[in-house]
């Protein structure tokens, strides 16, 4: 009886190093296949960012609500849209027919035409708050899109559907 134990004993201990041992060798393999995985997603965005990458995140963030409370819309106008010094600076150009400034009437017109409902653009910002902005700063907008006119200049970043 007591060689029968000891034999138990032995060969529990000989089990428990081999689980030990594929254990390790199993935590390894996950930790090896998240790193994979992370370099692969991270290739991924830089060859397509709306690929599959974008669309993982974009799960992650499906639950995420639209603020629409005005105080709050306000706090994130301020933040997107913070008031700056204008900067000068001068770019020659050659003469070009000259394009009329677009008036305070037209950039509300435009303003009113944006669908409050509509999905935001690759910005992700909710048109209500674009709006709110515009409403609350008209001035400001009205001197940048005039300046980019005049100057013919846009950002790449205005220029991508």
């Amino acid at each position: 009886a007591a060689s029968t134990k000891g034999l138990r004993e032995a060969m529990l201990l000989g089990l428990e190093v081999v689980f030990k041992k594929i254990r390790r060798n199993r935590r390894k393999a996950i930790g090896d296949s998240k790193k994979r995985c992370w370099i692969e997603l991270i290739e991924e965005v830089n060859n397509d960012p709306w690929g599959r990458p974008y669309k993982v995140v974009m799960r992650k963030l499906n639950g995420y609500q639209q603020p629409t409370c005005p105080d709050q819309l306000e706090k994130i106008v301020k933040v997107l849209f913070p008031t700056q010094e204008p900067f000068e600076y001068h770019v020659e150009h050659e003469e070009r027919e000259m394009i009329p400034l677009i008036t305070h009437k037209e950039l509300m017109q435009a303003c009113r035409g944006v669908g409050n409902s509509k999905a935001p653009g690759m910005d992700h910002i909710p048109n209500i708050a674009l709006k709110t902005a515009i409403q609350t700063a008209p001035q400001m907008f009205l001197d940048m899109y005039n300046r980019c006119l005049a100057e013919g200049i846009f950002p790449e970043r205005w220029k991508r559907q």
